[in-house]
């Protein structure tokens, strides 16, 4: 018979505001906010968090407005 395993959910390591880079990556801004890239991914899709154009595939978010949208809310 096989032996399940569970693998105990890891605790994601949190940026304060200060380490948020200005350009940060869906996973720097999910590590911000303590949510998952996926969900940070499907905002930016949905248009609630705002992204930088013209970057073909690659999605990148100012960290300004961020903040902004944040405050916006």
């Amino acid at each position: 018979s096989r032996v399940r395993v569970r693998r105990e959910r890891m605790a994601r390591p949190r940026l304060s505001i200060e380490e948020l880079p200005d350009i940060a990556t869906p996973q720097e801004v999910a590590a911000f906010l303590g949510v998952s890239p996926t969900h940070i991914y499907d905002l930016a899709r949905e248009g609630h968090i705002p992204t930088l154009s013209g970057l073909g595939k690659v999605v990148r978010i100012s960290k300004a407005a961020l903040l902004a949208s944040l405050e916006a809310t």
